[in-house]
């Protein structure tokens, strides 16, 4: 901790009030964004972890929110920081809060990066190999652990260091301090080399987004358009002209039915002890059996037989089809 004489105080209180207005508006963001940000999280918590089936897109989205949460909360010290600005003059609060604001947004933004690669291979390549939960678990797990080591580094590279304050109505400056990273000369190269790998990570995350979700956009609209295609040509014309058709047709075959059934009684009530017709068999006008069938045949256009063949076909047609129906919809995905 360091301190400050009391005259120069006084003239630094001065220097954090007119700052503080300055910081004002985005102060009040920070604080809109933390409630929202903090209220919109705990109810993704809630909805996730005991709403909804357990699987790996439903654990990494959980413990995104959690991420969120936690950073949402983290927003106190920056803000805390930003109101005190050239007063602060604590050292292990302004360690501890860089520290902690590091490494939660790191593992947020690689579990985000996981969660766009678990949507990639879902869509993309439903065949292929997916995360299941115990991958997910293991992949969480080495986030925050990885994260965690490399945020452990602003525990010797973040401090709080003097700054020149110029006060109004007063010709000298004064001393002020403020949590920054060391300017002295040994710190430089370990802060530019993790300066480096922060840049690296936040363009490994934003290029995985980016090549991901474009390929999963590409994919979708590509399924959309198949998907209205076949509705167009293909099911809705077959299925109705095939009901039709086959409606057409087996009314047809029921009114032959009926016909030949009729006849049928009619020849054996005038010759009931014939239990078997004969082939040269004639009825009482002098027509044979075989001269009925060509007469019916005449009148209907096809033969019973033929009729017959086409009935069982069209109940097979729409039983095929029919199957087909039931087959899509029932592999068809559920939102």
């Amino acid at each position: 901790m360091v301190t400050v004489s009391e005259d120069d105080k006084q003239l630094l209180r001065e220097a954090q009030s007119k700052l503080f207005r300055n910081l004002l508006p985005l102060i009040v963001i920070l604080i809109i964004l933390g409630l929202v940000g903090f209220l919109g999280n705990l109810l993704a918590i809630i909805f996730y972890f005991t709403k909804t089936k357990r699987t790996s897109a439903v654990m990494l989205i959980g413990c995104l929110a959690i991420a969120d949460l936690i950073v949402c909360v983290l927003f106190i010290p920056n803000i805390v920081e930003m109101s005190v600005n050239v007063l602060y003059t604590e050292n292990i609060p302004c360690k501890l809060a860089h520290f902690s604001g590091l490494w939660t947004i790191g593992v947020s933004c690689l579990i985000l990066c996981t969660i766009a690669i678990d949507r990639h291979r879902k869509i993309c390549s439903p065949f292929g190999k997916h995360i299941e939960i115990h991958h997910a678990k293991r992949i969480v797990i080495g986030i925050v652990v990885f994260v965690f080591c490399l945020a452990f580094r602003d525990f010797f590279t973040f401090d709080t260091a003097p700054v020149e304050v110029k006060v109004d109505g007063d010709s000298r400056n004064v001393t002020g301090y403020y949590c920054t990273t060391h300017d002295e000369k040994e710190y430089e190269v370990p802060v530019t080399i993790f300066s480096v790998i922060d840049f690296l990570i936040v363009l490994t995350v934003w290029g995985t987004l980016i090549i991901c979700y474009s390929q999963i956009i590409f994919t979708l609209f590509k399924v959309i358009k198949k998907e209205k295609t076949l509705v167009e040509n293909k099911p809705i014309g077959l299925v109705n002209i095939a009901s039709c058709t086959d409606s057409h047709d087996l009314k047809e075959e029921n009114q032959l039915s009926s016909i030949v059934i009729q006849d049928d009684k009619e020849s054996k009530a005038t010759s009931p002890e014939k239990t078997v017709p004969d082939e040269h068999s004639v009825d009482h006008d002098g027509h044979s059996d075989n001269d009925q069938l060509e007469n019916t045949t005449k009148q209907h256009g096809k033969h019973p037989s033929t009729k017959h063949t086409n009935a069982m076909s069209a109940v097979e047609k729409n039983l095929t089809i029919m199957m087909f129906v039931v087959i899509e919809q029932a592999t068809a995905p559920t939102e």
